[in-house]
């Protein structure tokens, strides 16, 4: 009864702090450039955003219904509020997402996770880079959608090994967390980048990203991970663990998963020819977009069925509709001037910086956004304004928007990303560990960022345009 009312009062404090904000926006005076349509545009999409960092409503709510409150609302026409529905983004981020949900349900995605913890594990260490090595490949092959399956497992072995509430267990479900959410910051995540991309083509229009690109130049923050786990190592002085059963565990595991079936093989084909398209591209001309809103329902066809129904069944669709709002988000406010209007004002005050010293605000700037936004939302927020003041300061926008890809995973509390959530709520590490260790993480990483990163976007000059 207790949980119930505080979670009762929970959503109290998040309703009135959200009507406090929309009240509070549409009581800022107008001006030639606040217009009342940017000022509805301000109230009715950041009303919608506290709603979905508040947990208010199923997420599907309030993102079916901005554009239709745009409409309404006489914000922008009606095809502009709807048009994140008709462009090839947003296909292209379904089709992902039942592409990850067929390669986890034939079971290539446990295969490959068992056959490289058994051939690189064995030692407590030994199983702590395996596992990041599981995740940097899982988050190539099915573009970041395998944090769950990596969280699951992670937390498999943690209760096959008998570590509770200890170092141990502690240490495993950091260095699982990292290999599962991580690796987004260099591996490519469609539903993510394609967000930003759009976003920063709104201003500027010849703008794109290639899969490679992502890869190529935040691969320093591959580094830093694996960095950062050594330092873990040291510090938990984890050399003196034991892992009960060792690699004979993880080879039995694989055992039971018995010899690769025709259906796996079919995946392993699929992903072949996936892989094949994307890197080709820059031959062959074909938007590797096209792969995503082609390959994936493929694969559910019949004499193909890598999976089922149930790929389609599986996809949170609250999530597909959220992503299409922050697309919408973006649309609306270029055409508005909301983009340009906020560019302008952050132009002012940061006028005269470096281009170090800009990225670093970018990368604070999103670390304060994520305390109440969710990864999603930052999307929708960010690359826009931003892109357009990298443009003022001369400056190429790839870098501000890898920037606020590094920010999405500059977090302390576990309710700032909804997986590390339920990392978390597994129950093998304490709130004061999980705040420490993800506090020092940021640090190293933001140490880090300024040694190794930036030098390296300078060396392959990409900073400037």
């Amino acid at each position: 009864m207790q949980a119930g009312v505080q979670i009762e009062k929970s959503k109290l404090i998040g309703w009135i702090v959200t009507i406090a904000t929309a009240i509070g926006i549409m009581c800022i005076p107008l001006s030639e450039a606040f217009t009342p349509q940017i000022r509805l545009f301000a109230m009715l999409s950041i009303t919608v955003i506290c709603i979905v960092a508040f947990d208010l409503m199923d997420v599907i709510i309030p993102s079916v219904l901005l554009p239709f409150a745009y409409y309404v609302f006489h914000v922008v026409p009606i095809n502009i509020a709807y048009s994140p529905f008709t462009t090839e983004t947003f296909w292209m981020i379904l089709g992902a997402f039942v592409l990850t949900n067929a390669l986890e349900e034939c079971g290539i995605l446990m295969r490959i996770a068992y056959w490289i913890i058994k051939t690189c594990g064995g030692t407590y260490n030994r199983t702590l880079y395996a596992l990041y090595l599981v995740g940097l490949v899982l988050g190539i092959i099915c573009f970041c959608g395998h944090y769950l399956l990596l969280i699951s497992l992670t937390y498999g072995i943690c209760k096959a090994m008998g570590f509770g509430k200890s170092k141990e267990g502690t240490l495993m479900m950091m260095v699982g967390g990292i290999a599962a959410l991580n690796v987004k910051l260099f591996a490519y995540r469609p539903a993510t980048m394609s967000i930003m991309v759009s976003q920063v083509q709104t201003v500027d229009p010849g703008f794109s990203v290639s899969f490679s690109d992502q890869m190529l130049y935040n691969f320093p923050s591959v580094l830093m991970a694996l960095s950062f786990i050594w330092i873990l190592t040291k510090m938990y002085k984890s050399s003196e663990f034991v892992l009960p059963g060792g690699k004979q565990y993880f080879e039995e595991e694989y055992r039971k998963l018995g010899k690769m079936s025709f259906t796996e093989k079919k995946a392993l084909v699929l992903l072949i020819v996936l892989m094949g398209w994307i890197i080709s591209e820059p031959f062959h001309h074909i938007s590797a977009n096209y792969s995503f809103m082609l390959l994936p329902w493929l694969c559910l066809a019949p004499g193909i069925r890598i999976g089922s129904s149930a790929s389609i069944k599986k996809i949170n669709m609250g999530i597909i509709f959220f992503v299409a709002t922050c697309l919408g988000i973006g649309i609306v406010g270029t055409k508005l001037g909301f983009t340009q209007l906020i560019a302008g004002h952050l132009a002012e005050m940061l006028s005269g910086v470096g281009s170090t010293s800009f990225l670093y605000v970018l990368l604070l700037v999103g670390t304060l956004f994520n305390l109440i936004l969710s990864p999603g939302a930052m999307m929708a927020v960010l690359p826009a304004p931003f892109a357009q003041l990298s443009l003022n300061l001369g400056m190429n926008p790839l870098p501000s928007l890898l920037t606020i890809i590094y920010s999405t995973d500059f977090v302390f509390l576990p309710h700032e990303v909804p997986a590390y959530l339920i990392m978390f709520g597994f129950g093998l590490m304490t709130m004061k560990d999980f705040i420490k260790l993800h506090l020092m993480k940021m640090v190293w990483f933001a140490l880090l960022f300024g040694l190794v990163q930036i030098p390296y976007w300078h060396f392959f000059n990409i900073m400037m345009r």
